[in-house]
């Protein structure tokens, strides 16, 4: 690759994956510095060093990266890491939906940082095989044919940029299928049969609409491990589903913040200390602490309850934190998670953390699993 003056930078840094910390989104927040990374790029670009960054999830790439680079988009599996990049590129909804069918291997899309070429630029990368035992000299020369042109055809420019796309037909659903779909929506709680028996649905009926609303990428369904014979499943809706709740049914349905399960698991666990007459608040506060859960019984002791839905990879200080400092402020403290395998895990890590501190799990925390709150 060639810069505007056709020189040559001195030393490409490739970091993989965006591994350095310096690059994620997560980590900028905590560095004290006035826009790190912006000051890095700046700093380097004098002494002819550059950086490329690759990375499969570039939702966790801090902005920095985004506004001060060049970018080449190619087809990622997961469409929400897509579009991230996507947007920060300028792409149009036409030229994204465009990009979905076009995009295959060897091509890509290149936005630049150069006041020339404001736009984005669909390109194609050639294959040229190179035998194993080739060397360095061998693939420098091989190279010199293939050097990208700093100038873009302007027809393939043009028409990427002025790229209209007739809009698919709207998607319209039968009445018993927006009806199912905005029970799944109003009651996560319940699993996949009881909206056939709200419904009055046959089971092959109510199987036939789930298996096209997972076609049509409204929902998905998932499963609960509840320690009883059968596959119990709840319903999800994912964005497309909630898009049309939105727009076509005219509900006011706001993104999930946490995954379905996290959800269906605060629901379960209130609904079950509610059943004990317990003052039950969902994603409660006492001082500074937060629970996904506080249940307050008739005798004034206080639990707070938090799911844990990930083996808390690399959190477990993290979580033993929150042990220290809920029992300032709670009597109890249980920690839920979805199934007994990550149960075990969970109990493992706490062990070998508090035994390398000294010192065992304190009292007053308890370890269990959804299973027990689902009546």
């Amino acid at each position: 690759m060639v810069n505007q003056d056709k020189t040559y930078p001195h030393l490409w840094i490739m970091v993989d994956d965006a591994q350095i910390s310096l690059f994620n989104r997560i980590s900028e927040r905590f560095l004290s510095a006035p826009a790190p990374l912006a000051e890095l790029l700046n700093t380097s670009r004098a002494f002819r060093v550059y950086f490329m960054v690759f990375s499969q999830g570039p939702r966790a790439l801090s902005e920095d990266v985004l506004r001060n680079s060049a970018k080449l988009l190619m087809m990622l599996p997961d469409h929400r890491d897509f579009e991230y990049v996507a947007r920060s590129m300028g792409l149009t909804r036409e030229q994204m939906q465009f990009c979905h069918q076009w995009l295959t291997t060897g091509k890509g899309i290149l936005k630049l940082r150069s006041d020339r070429w404001p736009h984005p630029i669909p390109i194609t990368i050639p294959d040229f095989p190179i035998p194993n035992d080739v060397t360095d000299e061998e693939v420098a020369e091989r190279l010199k044919d293939f050097q990208l042109p700093f100038e873009p055809r302007l027809d393939i420019l043009d028409n990427f940029i002025n790229l209209k796309q007739e809009k698919p037909d709207a998607i319209k659903l039968t009445h018993d299928e927006e009806a199912f779909l905005v029970r799944a929506y109003r009651h996560l709680e319940d699993f996949l049969t009881l909206h056939y028996k709200y419904l009055d649905l046959s089971a092959d009926k109510g199987t036939r609409i789930t298996r096209k609303l997972i076609k049509l990428g409204f929902i998905r369904t998932v499963l609960i491990h509840t320690g009883k014979r059968g596959q119990w499943k709840i319903v999800d809706i994912l964005s497309k589903g909630r898009d049309y709740l939105n727009d076509n049914l005219k509900l006011k349905v706001k993104p999930r913040k946490e995954s379905a399960i996290h959800e269906y698991a605060k629901l379960i666990i209130g609904n079950y200390h509610l059943k004990r007459e317990c003052e039950v608040v969902i994603e409660g506060k006492i001082g500074h602490n937060i629970f996904d859960v506080i249940a307050i019984d008739p005798s004034g002791q206080t639990t707070g309850i938090e799911v844990v839905c990930t083996e808390a990879r690399g959190k477990t200080d993290l979580i033993a934190n929150k042990i220290d400092q809920a029992a300032a402020v709670v009597d109890k403290l249980i920690l839920v998670t979805p199934d007994d395998k990550l149960l075990k895990i969970l109990t493992i890590k706490l062990q070998n953390f508090y035994e390398t501190q000294g010192g065992q799990i304190p009292s007053h925390v308890q370890l269990d699993v959804l299973k027990h709150y689902i009546e």
